[in-house]
């Protein structure tokens, strides 16, 4: 359900760096940033971790997008 609307974000900001995590197949990734449940996005600048969200909420998603430009 959010994985085109997440696609869709990442072509109207080519800006930021979009990345797709498959918690199943990446299971040290997904425990070393965090990650427990499906759908979590992250935010980083400069390489630290400035926001999270858990949960397919396509406006959540762009109201934080919007606010880390």
């Amino acid at each position: 359900y959010i994985k085109p609307i997440f696609r869709d974000f990442a072509k109207d900001l080519p800006e930021a760096a979009f990345i797709e995590v498959d918690v199943d197949e990446s299971d040290e990734l997904s425990a070393a940033v965090g990650i427990r449940a499906m759908s979590t996005f992250q935010f980083y600048r400069n390489g630290k971790k400035i926001d999270t969200m858990t949960g397919a909420d396509p406006a959540g998603l762009k109201r934080l997008l919007n606010q880390h430009k």
